[in-house]
């Protein structure tokens, strides 16, 4: 044997990284989701961009309103302040919900019905529970991704027209009256996200096939927004 020969150790190594708490081990599987979302060629990035086209044109159909209320106003028809031409800017605002929402839909229908589905079909659980994880934090960090996907349109969208919303107030009191508009938005845009992340993520845990996933949400969606316009057409 040469005397120049060299030895090297190429077993186990200790991983030598930082360390997450326990509790922050659910980001990580959050992350995860982001990460594979982010590597489609077109899905989350067209997304992405309709959202913001969705969100300018609702800021230039407010500004419209704001304008033709200013209009209205001038003219005798109505008062500036928190009388009928604010209601038709606000009624604005309201009805660019319906968008936002369909477009959280289809995030959720791409990646939440996929998310728990895939591991399931790939044997992924063997990965994620050879290391101290447990089944609340792949469950958590699941939902979490799914969620934050969901809540580019319909929390993060809604948000921001809320905010335009304030800057089209005649004077800054009127804006600070108007801080409830935002506020309902974060509420709304929130459980409109859980309510459409959540089931998107369960029916692919359930059925352990996307494709099954996709009709068993797309259905359930479907049911739940007919029954909900039942009940606000009747007891309008």
């Amino acid at each position: 044997m040469s005397s120049r020969a060299q030895i090297h150790d190429i077993g186990y190594a200790p991983y030598r990284g930082p360390r997450l708490p326990t509790g922050r081990r659910f980001w990580i599987i959050a992350k995860n989701v982001l990460a594979v979302a982010y590597k489609t060629r077109w899905a989350l990035k067209g997304m992405i961009a309709l959202s913001l086209v969705t969100v300018a044109i609702g800021c230039v159909t407010l500004y419209l309103a704001h304008m033709g209320n200013q209009l209205a106003s001038g003219l005798g028809q109505g008062h500036g302040r928190a009388g009928a031409p604010l209601l038709k800017v606000d009624a604005t605002l309201g009805e660019m919900v319906s968008a936002f929402v369909w477009q959280s839909f289809i995030l959720a229908l791409m990646f939440g019905c996929s998310a728990v589905a895939n591991d399931l079909r790939l044997g992924a659980f063997q990965f994620y529970f050879s290391r101290p994880i447990f089944p609340r934090h792949y469950v958590a960090g699941k939902l979490l991704g799914v969620s934050l996907l969901a809540a580019i349109p319909l929390l993060f969208g809604m948000v921001l027209l809320a905010l335009f919303r304030l800057l089209l107030a005649p004077s800054f009191s009127d804006a600070l009256g108007l801080l409830p508009v935002v506020l309902k938005a974060i509420v709304v845009g929130a459980l409109g996200t859980a309510a459409i992340a959540f089931p998107a993520t369960a029916a692919g845990a359930v059925l352990k096939n996307r494709w099954g996933a996709f009709a068993l949400f797309t259905v359930f969606v479907l049911v739940t927004r007919g029954v909900a316009s039942l009940f606000a057409v009747t007891f309008d």
